[in-house]
């Protein structure tokens, strides 16, 4: 009955720990694509990907989603950020638009910070109707330096 007793403290004391524990981490980084103008036929428009971090990360994932009808699709190439750090990326078209990932192969993790961490060039299409089209974070993934996800606020 005695094991029993302490039991039940130790796990009333271990949820309580856990009830009254600090929560940063889910807002320790922000994911931003800023908003880009350009003409139907216009090639050569940027959409940058920036991340602030509060904390070091070493690896991301995401979908960069954007009309194709609009867009044509484009591969993605390393920001300032992933490129000083030494980071492999990579990018696919998809039916959306590009999937991004990057990460260190020698786990050097990105420094708290701001600024792009990577930029996809497209080229809006003859036939795009004038207007507001959206560009959207989608499936984002940040890694710590070991491995664990961490979560992101997405500024769309």
């Amino acid at each position: 009955m005695r094991n029993h007793l302490l039991l039940f403290r130790l796990l009333v004391a271990l949820v309580a720990a856990l009830a009254f524990a600090p929560v940063t981490a889910s807002a320790q980084i922000l994911v931003d694509v800023p908003d880009v103008t350009a003409s139907p036929g216009e090639g050569n428009v940027i959409l940058s990907v920036h991340i602030e971090n509060q904390m070091p990360f070493s690896g991301f994932q995401l979908d960069l989603k954007y009309p194709v009808q609009v867009a044509a699709p484009g591969i993605a190439t390393a920001g300032s950020q992933t490129a000083s750090a030494g980071w492999s990326l990579y990018s696919n078209l998809t039916a959306h638009g590009t999937f991004i990932i990057a990460f260190s192969m020698n786990s050097t993790p990105i420094t708290p910070g701001t600024g792009p961490v990577a930029h996809v060039e497209v080229a809006i299409l003859p036939s795009a109707i004038p207007g507001s089209y959206p560009i959207e974070e989608a499936n984002v993934v940040i890694s710590d330096p070991q491995g664990a996800a961490i979560p992101a606020t997405l500024s769309s």
